[in-house]
């Protein structure tokens, strides 16, 4: 009885406490569902990330093992006595090698610093030989390629340390 007075007394009818109580229960539901959509939103952009990295190991784990085939194009073009066929090769691993330097230098979680050095020495190696064989020189061609080669050959022993971390990773 004394809460039905206090009621009256404030002036307010039974039916504006009563939609002061739905506005109070609308509030605090809005907040309670904001809970999960704050939830769901992390998870989702945990997932992107985690896809975006597994997307990225994806990628070099099949670029990384095509530069030991283009390490031995190259050895068997630099033993060949074709100057275009070599030039050619030279340019093909200078591109491919460079995608993968890209991959490699954007991207924290994969970030390989020995690697990225190792390969930008190489394409610098095997853009200096492509000028000079196009230049037409008289050396011969494995010497010209002799350098490119050897910077090949750490890179891709290099790569395949990557390749056996980025698998491990994977399982």
């Amino acid at each position: 009885m004394e809460l039905a007075q206090a009621i009256r007394e404030t002036g307010w009818s039974t039916g504006d406490w009563l939609s002061l109580g739905q506005l109070v229960g609308t509030v605090v539901g809005l907040g309670l569902a904001a809970i999960p959509l704050w939830k769901t939103a992390s998870a989702v952009r945990a997932t992107r990330d985690l896809l975006s990295k597994r997307l990225l190991t994806n990628d070099l784990l099949i670029l990384l093992p095509q530069l030991h085939a283009l390490e031995d194009d190259l050895f068997e073009r630099a033993k060949g006595n074709d100057a275009d066929q070599l030039e050619k090769a030279l340019v093909l691993y200078a591109r491919h090698a460079g995608t993968i330097q890209g991959h490699l230098s954007t991207n924290e979680t994969v970030k390989d610093e020995k690697l990225v050095a190792l390969i930008r020495a190489s394409r610098s190696a095997a853009r200096a030989a492509k000028v000079e064989i196009a230049g037409g020189t008289s050396r011969p061609l494995f010497e010209i390629a002799k350098v490119t080669l050897d910077k090949v050959s750490k890179a891709t022993d290099e790569a395949t340390e990557l390749i056996a971390r980025l698998q491990n990773e994977v399982d």
